[in-house]
């Protein structure tokens, strides 16, 4: 080796030779460093540290601070990644259209949402592995199993309202629209009846109510430790487990994904020797209908391990997806009309006209939900000036093309949902709570494109394939509780329930 160099080296070709691979090889390194440590494609702060605070309104402070006329894109740079804050909806659908074959899922997540370790779910998976589970679960979602749920959301609903009845004053209400909506996920995506509304001040041994205290803590403890420290992230994911519980916050994590992974692995296993048996067993529930989908016909093959595997991380998704932000909205939505007297007596007036008759709500419909056009006005508004989560982060899977700039492989985006949502050059009044605005002359609701594009769900080929269910469980709960109830008062002053920034923004306190 030493002797071919030398003789490349001695020769006139060959030093030419060598001085060329060199000098490629030079640019090529001294290119990457500059990628990695310096270049900063848009403006934006030299240097970035959080302080005080929530995360999001740190970013929404710089990008509005570094941002022109046209709200371009503003960049950072934190313990040597690039990050690119994007403030616009049309920016962020450019974004989410180009997932999953070019942005994906910050790694972070896959932690706090994936038991399994190697199984994602539909929730982190990317490329061909989330395209194969899509093609598994979307026959799920379609509107004949959707509207087979509306018994189940309509049982649960009432079963809330006889909560808050019997209880007279709520001084906690989010925690209780939780329970209902982990109620009517565990019948709507597992198949089995849970009854976490009457019993969540006993202790209890029933098992779905234990996965759904644990998915629970799973996402409002450990999900927020491992996005804010990607340290211990790192530590999460690369460290063996007896090292990385030495931390009291992975410790809770593993613990938590045991009781998880224990009960999915038997619940998964019951179902899936239940419908290899006899199919026509199967309800219309999630898990019953991928199994079956799986099981089928299709340009893919399943093996049992991997099917199990994926049926077991999908189970924790759809709890924590499904469950958190229906409530969230469903609680912002009535703080709105507690607040604004005027438009809750009209809502509630459309609501008894449309299925106020015991015989209308037994044979409640797609059609009568949509009908209540007041109410769906007053949810879209809710979600556009409070949407469950404020931003957003992907993370670029190769180098590309954006705005006019190139943006290195493992450049972190963050899509500030919430300010795109309540730009003021757009919408006017855009910091006021107007339902009106989202209904034509004719009282017709208008769609996303006439006022502003909603990204609660997402957009492009990763938008929630459970969207359609969402949007029924949370018109059902606040159909139900106006039924019920003539009037909502707010314990506290409007002024003093605030948007607590977690994973998720969430009103607090609010009774």
């Amino acid at each position: 080796m030493d002797r071919t160099l030398a003789a490349l080296t001695n020769k006139p070709l060959g030093r030419v030779t060598a001085l060329t691979i060199g000098t490629a090889a030079a640019w090529y390194a001294a290119k990457n460093i500059y990628y990695w440590f310096v270049y900063q494609p848009f403006e934006g702060p030299r240097s970035a540290k959080f302080g005080k605070g929530s995360k999001r309104q740190h970013l929404e402070r710089w990008f509005k601070e570094y941002t022109d006329a046209s709200f371009s894109p503003v960049s950072f740079r934190m313990m040597g990644t690039l990050f690119v804050m994007v403030g616009t909806v049309n920016d962020i659908q450019e974004i989410l259209k180009q997932r999953p074959a070019t942005f994906g899922r910050q790694p972070a997540f896959a932690p706090a949402f994936d038991s399994t370790p190697g199984a994602p779910g539909l929730f982190t998976a990317e490329g061909k592995e989330w395209a194969k589970q899509h093609r598994a679960y979307a026959p799920s979602f379609n509107a004949k199993n959707v509207l087979g749920m509306l018994p189940v959301m309509q049982e649960r609903c009432e079963a809330l309202a006889n909560k808050f009845e019997e209880m007279g004053t709520v001084e906690d209400a989010i925690t209780f629209l939780k329970y209902a909506t982990s109620d009517i996920i565990s019948e709507a995506a597992l198949g089995i009846k849970s009854r976490y509304i009457e019993n969540a001040d006993e202790k209890t041994d029933d098992e779905i109510i234990i996965l759904a205290q644990s998915l629970r803590h799973r996402w409002e403890h450990s999900m927020r430790f491992l996005l804010r420290s990607y340290s211990m992230y790192l530590i999460v994911k690369y460290l063996p487990r007896w090292f990385s519980s030495q931390w009291a916050k992975a410790r809770q994590l593993f613990e938590n994904n045991d009781v998880i992974n224990n009960i999915t692995d038997k619940m998964v296993a019951e179902r899936l020797t239940t419908l290899e048996t006899d199919p026509s067993k199967a309800s219309h529930c999630l898990l019953d209908q991928a199994v079956l989908t799986m099981g089928g016909e299709s340009e893919d093959r399943w093996t049992s391990r991997r099917k199990k595997q994926v049926l077991q991380s999908n189970i924790g998704t759809f709890f924590t997806a499904g469950s958190e932000t229906s409530a969230m909205t469903v609680g912002w939505c009535l703080f709105f009309l507690a607040s604004h007297p005027h438009w809750l007596l009209k809502a509630r007036s459309q609501v008894l006209s449309v299925v106020g008759k015991e015989e209308d709500w037994a044979e409640l419909s797609a059609d009568k939900l949509q009908a209540l056009t007041l109410l769906r006005a007053c949810v879209k508004e809710s979600m556009r000036l409070r949407p469950v989560s404020a931003l957003f982060d992907v993370v670029a899977l190769r180098s590309v093309q954006f705005k006019g700039k190139t943006l290195p492989r493992g450049t972190m985006l963050v899509l500030l949902q919430h300010l795109a949502t309540n730009d003021n050059s757009r919408l006017p009044q855009h910091h006021l709570w107007l339902p009106e605005r989202w209904l034509d002359e004719c009282g017709a609701v208008r769609s996303d494109d006439e006022v502003v594009t909603n990204l609660v769900f997402g957009s492009g080929p990763r938008m929630c394939p459970g969207r359609r269910m969402a949007e029924f469980e949370i018109l059902v709960m606040l159909a139900t509780l106006l039924r019920r109830f003539p009037a909502f008062h707010l314990i506290q002053d409007p002024a003093d329930v605030k948007a607590i920034d977690a994973i998720s923004i969430f009103p607090r306190p609010l009774g």
